[in-house]
């Protein structure tokens, strides 16, 4: 039984989360998703991000229409490494290639707690049709829509 984890803030669950945790549920018997608390969110970022509640209630969502029956947890997290710091039974992390140090990081510190360290999946980033890797921030802004299209402009 492979258990694979990984971790985000879930602004909006767009065309980039969707790619990560479709590699998890591929990979994975159990997937752990840890999903920041509305702290960690909003203290990297100039501006606020949805509730806690309003973010679960979508990846939740998403996760129960696309990966119907998948044997997971959402577990809120409150610092970078969440609960794959300490839980022995993990297998994988799924990070995307712009958190690939986070993950590397990670495991030094899990061999410095006598555990074995993750394998690491990289994602890499998914593209817009402008070519620009799709983001909440991006979304939110009106640059590309959750699936990465780009509004047309008028000439």
């Amino acid at each position: 039984m492979v258990h694979v984890a990984l971790g985000g803030t879930f602004a909006i669950v767009h065309k980039g989360h969707r790619t990560l945790l479709a590699r998890a549920f591929e990979i994975g018997d159990r997937v752990l998703i840890g999903l920041t608390s509305d702290r960690l969110a909003n203290s990297s970022r100039s501006r606020n991000v949805r509730p806690y509640e309003e973010r679960e209630a979508a990846l939740r969502a998403y996760i129960d229409g696309a990966h119907p029956g998948s044997d997971h947890t959402i577990e809120m997290i409150d610092d970078r490494f969440g609960p794959a710091i300490h839980l022995e039974d993990l297998d994988v992390l799924v990070i995307s290639v712009n958190t690939h140090p986070t993950g590397i990081e990670l495991n030094h510190l899990r061999r410095e707690r006598g555990l074995r360290p993750l394998d690491l999946v990289a994602i890499p980033p998914v593209l817009a049709d402008d070519g620009l890797p799709i983001s909440s921030t991006r979304v939110m802004a009106g640059e590309c829509d959750a699936d990465g299209h780009v509004p047309s402009r008028p000439l």
